[in-house]
């Protein structure tokens, strides 16, 4: 299981909870980011393009 899945979970149950609508059809495009731009001190670090 991705490490973000149990808050994207929380993020859907809560919505429901809160009688929003959340399409099933919608959720199969939701995915978890991956941790390659995430730091050991919790720091996103995005690649800056290359310029010209």
């Amino acid at each position: 299981m991705h490490p973000s899945l149990p808050s994207q979970i929380h993020a859907v149950a809560e919505r429901r909870n809160e009688g929003l609508d959340v399409p099933p059809e919608l959720l199969a495009h939701i995915s978890p980011l991956g941790w390659a731009h995430v730091l050991l001190t919790g720091e996103h670090l995005w690649p800056k393009e290359a310029t010209a």
